[in-house]
């Protein structure tokens, strides 16, 4: 699906999420848009203290920019960083 064609935003509560959830230590967004999303719906009703936030290269395949290879290894990193085990 493109980016282009979402029409309705709506958040998921975040704020229940991580307070259910505080040892998570890395929210990881697969492209620019879903970063804006999050910075745009969520964000603002948040008053409790975040975990890392990391755009990533979007995994869609219309997102050409990067090769396969290299959005992989971007998504290990970042896991890796945050302490999951990657194979």
């Amino acid at each position: 699906s493109l980016d282009s064609a979402i029409r309705a935003e709506v958040a998921n509560d975040f704020g229940a999420f991580l307070i259910a959830h505080p040892r998570l230590r890395l929210i990881a967004f697969n492209g620019a848009k879903a970063e804006q999303s999050f910075c745009r719906h969520a964000l603002p009703g948040l008053g409790i203290a975040l975990p890392e936030l990391r755009r990533l290269p979007s995994t869609s395949p219309a997102n050409a920019s990067q090769g396969e290879s290299a959005k992989l290894e971007a998504w290990r990193t970042a896991l890796r960083d945050a302490g999951v085990a990657v194979t």
